[in-house]
C-alpha cells in the first residue's frame, strides 16, 4: 500500500452464495434461462448487466443511495425532461445548452433519428444542473460557446464534484469520447452469477384456461393458450470486487461515504435478486451465506466449484458449497500469503458455533505467530466495539453487523 492510501486495504472482495428454486430470472434471445460452461459442465448464469440493472433499481438502493442515472441514447427525450425538471431554475435554452457542451454536439441541430444511433450513456440531472451555473455565470462574463467549452474543461473539479452525488456512475463508471463530459472508470466489477453445480434446463409445460369457452363447449373450460417456460433452480454463487480508492476518487474523496457505500452493497447484493418471470416464480431469495474480504487486490473463489459441487448425503447444495468456499478461500491466501481480513455471514452456521470463523480456525492452519497476533487485536477490537459478540452462543451475526463491520475494518 502507499503511504497516502486512505484505507486499510485497496479492496472489498464480496462474495454470496444464494439458492434459487424454481427461476427464470435472466433470459437469453430465445427466452431459455441463461447458461454458461463451467468445469465441463452446464451451469445456470445470471449476468452482471442484470444484477447491476436490478441493484440501481431496487427500492433500497433509491433509499440508501439516491436515485439512479438516467442512462439513455434518446438524447431529445432527455432534454426535454431535463428541460422541465429544471425550469424553476434554468430557462429551457440555456439547459439544451448545457447539454449540447456535455455531449460535444449542438441537439438543437440533431434529430430524433440520430440520437437513437448512439451509445448509451449515463447522464445526471445534478451533473446538468451544477454545469448550467457554471454555463450561466460565463454567460454572465460575455463568454462564446468555444470559450465556455474551456473554461467547463479547465474547471472540471466543479463539475466532478456534482457527479459525485450519483453513486451508479462512481460504481459502473461511464465511457465517453466527445463534449465535456467526464469519462469516468468504474470502481466495481461484478462477475456473472453461476450455480455451484451442475444445471440442466427445465421445462414448465402450461395451459391458460379462457373462462368463456364453457359458453361454447357446453359448460366445459378449455385452455386457450398452451406453452412452455424454460427455468433453473440451484445455488449461485455471486462475487464483486470494490476498488475502494477508485471511489472515492469518483465520489469527491469521502472515505466515509466510500465505506458507506461499500457497506450498502454488501446488503444489495445478499438481497437483490433481477425481476425476470417473478410474477410467474416468485424467486425472492435471500443470500444465506456472506463473505466480505479486505485486500490489496481482487480475488475471485469462483474456482472453489470448478469442480462441481455433489449434494450433501442429507440433500442440498448450499452446505457443501460453504464449505468448498471456505476451504478455497483458506488455500488461495495461504498459498499466497495474502494479507486480508475478512468476515462472514452464515445463515446455516450453528448457533453455539464460533461466530468470528476465519480468527480461531485459519489461524491454526497457517503461522502461528503473525496469524494468531492478528487474530487475537481482531478479535479484541470486534468485542469491545460490540460489533460482534465474540463470547456470545447464542446469537448469530447479522447482516448489519456485517455492514457496520465494513465500515469500521475498512478505515485508517
Amino acid at each position: 500500500m502507499s503511504a497516502d492510501n486512505n484505507f486499510k486495504y485497496g479492496y472489498l472482495n464480496i462474495h454470496t452464495l444464494i439458492s434459487h428454486s424454481a427461476s427464470s430470472l435472466n433470459r437469453d434471445n430465445n427466452g431459455l434461462q441463461k447458461s454458461m460452461l463451467f468445469g465441463g459442465v452446464k451451469r445456470a448464469r445470471i449476468s452482471s448487466q442484470s444484477l447491476k440493472y436490478a441493484i440501481r433499481n431496487s427500492s433500497y438502493y433509491s433509499k440508501n443511495l439516491g436515485q439512479p442515472t438516467d442512462r439513455t441514447r434518446e438524447l431529445l427525450a432527455l432534454a426535454g425532461k431535463y428541460v422541465e425538471e429544471l425550469s424553476g431554475k434554468y430557462p429551457a435554452e440555456l439547459v439544451m445548452k448545457t447539454m449540447s457542451l456535455l455531449l460535444g454536439k449542438d441537439l438543437a441541430e440533431v434529430s430524433e433519428a440520430e440520437t437513437s444511433k448512439g451509445a448509451i450513456i449515463p447522464w445526471s440531472i445534478t451533473e446538468v444542473a451544477a454545469v448550467c451555473e457554471e454555463v450561466q455565470a460565463g454567460e454572465k462574463a460575455g463568454l462564446t460557446v468555444k470559450q465556455l467549452g474551456k473554461n467547463l474543461k479547465e474547471h472540471s473539479e466543479k463539475i466532478h464534484q456534482a457527479f459525485a452525488s450519483s453513486v451508479d456512475m462512481a460504481l459502473s463508471g461511464r465511457m465517453t469520447t466527445s463534449g465535456i463530459m467526464e469519462p469516468i472508470d468504474g470502481s466495481m466489477a461484478l462477475a456473472h452469477s453461476f450455480t455451484t453445480h451442475h444445471h440442466e434446463n427445465q421445462l414448465d409445460w402450461f395451459t391458460a384456461v379462457d373462462s368463456f369457452t364453457s359458453q361454447l363447449e357446453g359448460g366445459k373450460t378449455q385452455a386457450g393458450h398452451i406453452g412452455t417456460q424454460d427455468f433453473a433452480t440451484g445455488t449461485f454463487y455471486r462475487y464483486c470486487s470494490l476498488n475502494l480508492e477508485q471511489l472515492n476518487t469518483n465520489i469527491g474523496k469521502n472515505k466515509e461515504k466510500a465505506l458507506d457505500i461499500a457497506a450498502h452493497l454488501v446488503y444489495l447484493l445478499a438481497t437483490v435478486v433481477p425481476s425476470g418471470k417473478q410474477n410467474s416464480f416468485a424467486a425472492f431469495n435471500l443470500a444465506e451465506y456472506v463473505l466480505c474480504s479486505f485486500s490489496d487486490q481482487p480475488i475471485s473463489l469462483a474456482d472453489a466449484f470448478e469442480k462441481p459441487i455433489k449434494m450433501d448425503r442429507e440433500g442440498g447444495y448450499m452446505a457443501p458449497s460453504i464449505k468448498a468456499l471456505q476451504e478455497h478461500f483458506d488455500t488461495l491466501h495461504q498459498a499466497y500469503g495474502v494479507d486480508n481480513v475478512e468476515l462472514e455471514f452464515n445463515l446455516l452456521a450453528d448457533s453455539e458455533k464460533e461466530q468470528i470463523r476465519q480468527l480461531v480456525d485459519k489461524s491454526d492452519k497457517s503461522d502461528k505467530s503473525d496469524k494468531n497476533k492478528k487474530a487475537e487485536k481482531v478479535a479484541k477490537e470486534a468485542k469491545e466495539s460490540n460489533e460482534v459478540q465474540e463470547n456470545s452462543k447464542s446469537e448469530k451475526l447479522t447482516i448489519a453487523k456485517l455492514q457496520n463491520w465494513v465500515r469500521k475494518e475498512g478505515a485508517i
